[in-house]
């Protein structure tokens, strides 16, 4: 004869799979939500530029790109990557046009390292970059 709760055990290990699953989601969201909401809450603009590419579109791992970006706030420069869905093939071996290439960075004001970079817009040749109302665009 069965015992019955041989047959419920699976389904115990998967739902406490499912919720530790959840769990996890959860907080990287609340981090990503929080991250955004400090630098969108007293945010300032300046100019970024691309220092690494990583094109994943031809892996397992994903299809998207994992860019490395640096900024300058009172002499200090700051770097951090970012995951984007924008493609620039020219920036695949970081070539002098890349290098060339300047987008808008949105930063903290409390903390110049906490940063986002805006890839829709290059920035370029322009002499004042316009300050969005809010960060939403930007990565």
């Amino acid at each position: 004869m069965e015992n019955p709760t041989e047959k419920k055990e699976p389904y115990v290990h998967l739902f406490v799979f499912a919720v530790v699953l959840a769990l996890i989601i959860a907080l990287v969201v609340r981090k990503k939500d929080a991250y955004f909401s400090e630098i969108n809450e007293e945010f300032e603009t300046t100019i970024g530029w691309i220092t690494s590419y990583h094109d994943r579109r031809f892996t397992d791992l994903s299809s998207d790109r994992v860019i490395g970006y640096s900024f300058k706030v009172d002499s200090v420069i700051y770097s951090r990557s970012t995951f984007t869905m924008a493609i620039f093939i020219e920036c695949e071996d970081l070539s002098e046009q890349c290098k060339k290439k300047r987008f808008r960075v949105a930063y903290s004001k409390k903390d110049p390292s906490k940063s986002l970079i805006d890839f829709n817009i290059e920035v370029q040749g322009l002499n004042k970059i316009e300050k969005p109302k809010d960060i939403f665009d930007f990565r």
